[in-house]
């Protein structure tokens, strides 16, 4: 009888099992187009410490499918709400490569954020671009020299928001940025010299 028992209950698993497997099989086959952007970055050949105003930062969609995707706002370069933005500055002749992610900013800042508003969230359709225009701040420390630098953006719709906002975020639009695209992006890399 205790056999019965033993070799019923391994049947299940085993349909169990094997029902789990198809069903993430159906899934994945049911599943649309992965989302395919590309970030590009164009600097000037030099930009001066703490003046960098020549940025310009864009997100094409180059895939098959619509994405939809959120302005860099107050807190992205520190990760306190999404998207998370960052450089990479790599001196010219160095063989390093540059990190997968960028490296968390150290120094202090207010506490609080800019609250979110329906303009900051956007829609791509396949073919089409957006230039990323508020809130990109180049790095204020980077010492004169030359550098390989690349630009990143994550947005990550489930992030919990950190600081205080100085006002209330739009309910709407903080739902839109939960539903939005989740996408981890490096731009291409240019040479820029920072001087004096």
């Amino acid at each position: 009888m205790l056999l019965r028992i033993l070799a019923a209950t391994l049947v299940i698993f085993s349909t169990l099992s094997i029902t789990d497997c198809d069903s993430s099989l159906a899934d994945s086959r049911v599943q649309t187009a992965r989302a395919e952007c590309e970030l590009r970055i164009e600097l000037p050949a030099q930009i001066k410490q703490n003046k960098a105003s020549q940025l310009k930062v864009r997100i094409n969609n180059v895939g098959k499918t619509p994405v939809t995707l959120v302005m860099p706002g107050d807190g992205s370069e520190v990760r306190w709400r999404t998207p998370c933005v960052g450089w990479s500055f790599l001196p010219v002749d160095s063989p390093d490569q540059h990190p997968q992610s960028p490296k968390r900013r150290i120094g202090r800042r207010c506490g609080n954020i800019n609250p979110l508003n329906p303009t900051e969230i956007f829609v791509l359709e396949s073919g089409n671009g957006q230039n990323l225009k508020q809130w990109i701040r180049f790095p204020h420390i980077i010492p004169p020299g030359k550098y390989r630098a690349v630009f990143y953006y994550s947005n990550v719709p489930q992030l919990k928001w950190h600081g205080v906002p100085l006002g209330k975020h739009d309910s709407s639009a903080m739902q839109q940025v939960k539903r939005s695209t989740p996408i981890s992006l490096v731009s291409n890399e240019v040479i820029v010299e920072i001087i004096e």
